[in-house]
């Protein structure tokens, strides 16, 4: 064998051993800050979802524009689900879900906008909940959309038995991390639900993780709503959120993101509580 290639080798070598021994120090030390962060004290909020006690038979909506922004708030959906399991729950996807990068391999002869829809409706298996209605607006111009408010309003009233409305989960006011997608769609829901005094719920960030997510873009961001609810996350919830979690494996790294380089495992594992902020 050749010297050069032989250095190669070892070359090859120690930058994987590097990459591994530094990958293996960032998991440890994200995964200890998390398991060291302080609590918040469970009763300094309401608990969630007291209210929906005496609205167990009406709808409850899941608006998101993008198949995978669910996540953020399906620990209080698994709950719900838990004490009322004939609770009807609608998940509207606006997006067609065709822009988004798409984790090589995983969606093997299908369009980015197919795959994510079947990846949905996996989620909803894992959640007990009916198959996602998907809006199909082009991905990436939620922001330039006509007619999004009235065009959601329409499928909610198509949708929507004659109970009544319990409560609608959607984006936070800044969309988590700045995603104009996420923003259009949460202000044409509150504009929606405004005056119609039917709660709108949304994951609501510890100030760890208002640090540790990144945010686009960098000017004009709006402030972060503030926790008004906690949920402690019970062993099944904990399940049903990680198979959803799997169930996107061409949003992998985006969501290995998010999960700050941890498993889904081991996040969910490690964060014992779901945030939220009602309004």
């Amino acid at each position: 064998m050749k010297k050069w290639v032989k250095y190669f080798i070892y070359l090859f070598i120690g930058i994987a051993l590097v990459v591994v021994v530094t990958g293996l120090f960032t998991e440890r030390s994200v995964e200890q800050t998390l398991s060291q962060m302080p609590e918040l004290k469970s009763e300094e909020f309401a608990e969630f979802p007291d209210y929906l006690k005496k609205h167990s038979d009406q709808d409850i909506f899941l608006i998101f524009a993008h198949a995978d922004d669910e996540l953020t708030v399906l620990g209080a959906v698994a709950h719900i689900k838990e004490l009322h399991p004939d609770a009807p729950i609608h998940w509207l996807i606006v997006s067609d879900n065709g822009k988004g990068k798409i984790f090589p391999g995983t969606c093997y002869r299908q369009t980015a906008s197919d795959c994510r829809y079947q990846e949905a409706v996996q989620v909803s298996k894992c959640m007990g909940i009916a198959e996602p209605i998907r809006m199909n607006f082009k991905d990436g111009g939620l922001a330039q959309a006509e007619n999004l408010k009235q065009k959601i309003l329409k499928e909610i009233e198509n949708t929507a038995g004659t109970r009544g409305i319990a409560a609608v989960f959607t984006h936070d006011p800044p969309g988590l991390y700045g995603h104009p997608d996420h923003v259009a769609v949460s202000d044409a829901v509150r504009e929606i639900f405004q005056n119609k005094k039917i709660p709108i719920v949304s994951v609501a960030l510890t100030e760890y993780f208002k640090k540790v997510i990144p945010r686009i873009p960098p000017g004009n961001q709006r402030p972060f709503p503030p926790i008004t609810h906690a949920y402690t996350l019970s062993d099944s919830d904990r399940r049903k959120i990680i198979c959803a979690s799997k169930s996107y494996p061409s949003q992998k790294q985006v969501l290995f993101a998010l999960q700050l380089g941890l498993s889904a495992e081991k996040f969910w594992t490690l964060l014992s509580k779901n945030f939220l902020s009602i309004q």
